[in-house]
């Protein structure tokens, strides 16, 4: 027992560091990668933020937060619908609300997270596992495809992003495998119908299928990612050398951080990158799998998942390996709400390492009973037995005999 108890605190503890070292390393790289100490103060106070989530949700239980998952959802929604009607645009997407002193806010970065809160509370609450597509649909699946019509109208990445934390969380909760085949598909011929109504989305679809030729703008975002990684080499030109950055590669410190990785750290930079998220991944699995609790053990593989899959988007979309997304490396890339987002994920995975050791217990009433008795008889007063004053009565009428004497 112990010694499973001091393997969950290693995977706590190493979690800790490896997000430690990727904020770290996440701050360096939105500055070498925008040579703006303006982003770098924004990102600087981000990550402060995101760290005082942290740890202000790993040392808090994380059951007290199933009871706001319906909340956390349509405040989420809500947030959406506020960016469809007065969100801020910034290179033809609207995806941010105004917020004072510069700062932006992005909700589909909250709906992520809120999901996989949702997710875990009602699957857990079950008593056995979705059997088919329609019980996957009540209400999980039906909230991710509400988050998702939302989200998918100006950022298609964001909600692939939430569709897979949706299925971790279905996927974990056990739910039948046709089920999911199901939802997959109809999520995929959505995703298709999407991306055929947008431009952009089917150059990028173009520029992954035809990598050789720059063809619009993803074409040509993807071609200097590509030349930014083959200039590093396996050592990189050095930290801050990065010739791509300079007006070259689009968005060079958000969505394309990882080829200005590439080029200024080399081959070994992301490799190390990917070994980073891959610690992250096992030890976010291992507190799920010891978690006894079923919503701790839910919450914890969709949050990792959410992470880790976001990683894998972004790392493979830059590498020309998957289509690219614009989603954003967690952690790494420029962007406020993401980072404290991801944070606070990885304190709500710690709160179940902590927390979820064991399961819930339910209350017994005999033993209930039994302590309440045996604490109501110890605050009672002892009375002291009347006999004791007795003795001392009759040597006081026998001193009052003699004196009389």
């Amino acid at each position: 027992m112990s010694r499973t108890r001091d393997q969950a605190r290693g995977a706590e503890q190493l979690l800790v560091v490896v997000a430690m070292a990727l904020v770290a390393f996440g701050v360096v790289m939105v500055y070498s990668a925008s040579s703006s100490f303006t982003l770098l103060e924004h990102h600087a106070v981000y990550a402060a933020l995101g760290l005082a989530a942290l740890w202000l949700l790993a040392r808090r239980d994380y059951r007290h937060i199933a009871a706001l998952a319906p909340a956390m959802l349509v405040i989420a929604a809500v947030l959406l619908l506020m960016v469809l009607a007065a969100g801020v645009e910034r290179n033809g997407a609207q995806r941010w609300l105004s917020l004072p002193g510069g700062f932006t806010l992005q909700p589909s970065e909250l709906a992520k997270v809120a999901l996989c809160v949702f997710g875990a509370a009602v699957l857990s609450g079950r008593k056995h596992a979705p059997r088919d597509w329609r019980e996957a649909m009540r209400p999980v699946g039906a909230a991710a495809a509400i988050l998702c019509g939302l989200i998918v109208i100006t950022d298609l990445g964001s909600a692939i992003a939430v569709g897979l934390a949706a299925a971790a969380v279905l996927i974990a909760s056990g739910a039948a495998a046709g089920a999911l085949a199901r939802l997959g598909v109809a999520a995929a011929a959505l995703g298709g119908v999407m991306i055929a109504a947008e431009p952009y989305r089917m150059q990028r679809l173009t520029a992954f299928l035809h990598p050789g030729d720059k063809i619009g703008a993803a074409g040509y975002q993807l071609y200097e990612a590509k030349l930014a990684l083959g200039a590093g080499g396996l050592f990189g030109v050095g930290l801050g050398q990065s010739v791509t950055k300079l007006s070259y590669l689009p968005e060079a410190h958000t969505d394309m951080i990882v080829p200005i990785v590439g080029e200024e750290l080399g081959l070994i930079g992301v490799l190390g990158l990917l070994v980073a998220f891959g610690l992250l991944a096992w030890c976010g699995y291992s507190v799920a799998l010891r978690a006894k609790d079923p919503f701790g053990k839910l919450l914890a593989a969709g949050l990792t998942t959410l992470i880790a899959g976001q990683a894998v988007l972004n790392i493979g979309g830059t590498l020309g390996v998957l289509p690219f997304t614009g989603v954003p490396v967690p952690l790494i890339s420029y962007g406020g709400t993401s980072l404290i987002a991801t944070l606070a994920a990885i304190g709500l995975v710690l709160s179940v390492g902590t927390y979820g050791g064991q399961a819930l217990r339910a209350a017994d009433p005999a033993r209930s009973t039994a302590r309440s008795t045996a604490r109501s008889t110890a605050r009672k007063p002892v009375k002291r037995p009347q006999a004791a004053a007795r003795p001392a009565t009759a040597a006081a009428a026998r001193a009052r005999r003699r004196r009389a004497m």
